[in-house]
């Protein structure tokens, strides 16, 4: 057989395969790593605990006596023990987010960080941090407007969805919403829109780019804010004669 054909066919070396693996394996990777406990003793999480009660709006408190029935505060208003957050920085991990409720950290790092980390021994377990793709989707380029329903025109177009659950009675009586505060949490909301400008944001954050901007940014799809802004609407939005969410007060 020629020596040229014989290269041809030749399957790639161990080396060529390790070399090819090197890379990979430096290439930072995300995962969540879940700690065994608080790394604290029982009166250092006490203390903790009195502490963080007194952080706590008067609000926070009232919610969760109304709710829980027990004690105000516990051991997942604790954020993960420093000392362990520490260490998995001194082994190459760069930590991302911290989360009480999980007692975890997300963290970036490479294969052979992320098996350092694995090995020590507050540690419980390391899974990679769940990604999805969006789906692409087309958009019509125009929108046929429907007609607004016999009713109030305070609600406008909106008046047959609130009268099936009954928000105008509930109107009548003088419920509106107001002095409630409501949390939500979705993929944007475009806050400029004319329903929402009787919206009062108490805070906002986006939590995939760590700012407090949950409008668009560069590099966001166009659409990313739009179902956000349409919760948010059928909750606080007003649009007098066009549209009416369910608690605008």
């Amino acid at each position: 057989m020629p020596a040229s054909t014989a290269q041809a066919g030749k399957e790639p070396t161990a080396t060529t395969a390790a070399s090819e693996a090197a890379p990979r394996a430096r290439t930072p990777s995300r995962a969540w790593v879940f700690f065994v406990d608080r790394g604290r003793n029982a009166q250092q999480i006490e203390v903790e605990l009195q502490g963080r009660k007194h952080e706590l709006g008067p609000r926070t408190l009232q919610r969760r006596a109304k709710v829980r029935g027990g004690p105000l505060v516990d051991v997942r208003d604790l954020p993960p023990d420093p000392a362990y957050v520490a260490a998995l920085e001194a082994r190459g991990a760069t930590v991302r987010v911290q989360s009480r409720w999980l007692n975890a950290v997300s963290v970036s790092a490479d294969t052979e960080a992320l098996h350092a980390l694995a090995k020590l021994p507050f540690v419980a377990r390391i899974q990679p941090v769940a990604r999805r793709s969006a789906t692409p989707h087309e958009r019509p380029d125009a929108w046929t407007p429907i007609p607004a329903s016999a009713g109030p025109d305070d609600y406008g177009l909106a008046w047959d969805q609130l009268s099936l659950i009954g928000v105008p009675v509930l109107r009548e009586c003088g419920l509106s919403g107001s002095g409630v505060v409501i949390a939500v949490q979705d993929t944007g909301f475009v806050l400029e829109h004319p329903a929402l400008q009787g919206t009062t944001v108490v805070a906002s954050h986006d939590f995939i780019n760590d700012d407090d901007n949950v409008g668009i940014e560069d590099g966001d799809p166009a659409e990313q804010p739009l179902h956000g802004t349409m919760v948010l609407s059928t909750i606080t939005g007003t649009d007098p004669g066009l549209f009416s969410g369910v608690a605008p007060g």
